[in-house]
């Protein structure tokens, strides 16, 4: 448990990094338009990773023995729970306000990649708040699929503890 809770760790700041460095490649080497488009739901998404990195080294604190302010604990995460809510919900309007006021050029293929990011940064936040979104086994990824007997999350868990 240990060493997986490590792992999950070090996985989600390993991924913030990897996503950043991809970003950085993409506006050196590409004509994309790195703008409020993109950027927005990348800074969402990687606020979102840390969180969850943050959670692993509390459970592993936790596992350890060592001291840890369960209590705090949770009603931080509520809150950073209704915060990312909230800046999911921003995003269209922010789209639609760019449109509107045309302050942001949108071309496809940008509105594609901040979207897909978007999207990304939802379901991070179903598997992190709600219900369980990677499995290893076909019977628990066949559940999942057809949406029925899915595992709550781990730290859903400890909020509604």
């Amino acid at each position: 448990m240990k060493k997986e809770l490590i792992s999950l760790c070090i996985g989600e700041i390993v991924a913030s990094l990897t996503f950043i460095l991809a970003l950085i490649s993409v506006k050196n080497n590409t004509n994309v338009n790195i703008d409020v488009v993109i950027m927005y739901p990348f800074c969402v998404l990687l606020f979102i990773l840390f969180q969850g990195s943050y959670y692993w080294f509390y459970r592993l604190k936790m596992i350890t023995g060592k001291k840890v302010n369960k209590n705090g604990f949770r009603r931080t995460y509520r809150l950073l729970k209704i915060i990312d809510l909230i800046l999911i919900l921003l995003y269209p309007v922010i789209i639609i306000l760019g449109f509107a006021y045309d302050d942001v050029v949108f071309t496809k293929f940008s509105t594609l990649i901040g979207i897909f990011i978007y999207l990304f940064g939802i379901a991070e936040i179903i598997n992190y708040f709600y219900v369980r979104l990677s499995y290893s086994k076909a019977k628990d990824i066949v559940a999942l699929l057809k949406l029925k007997n899915l595992k709550k999350s781990s730290l859903n868990s400890e909020l509604n503890k």
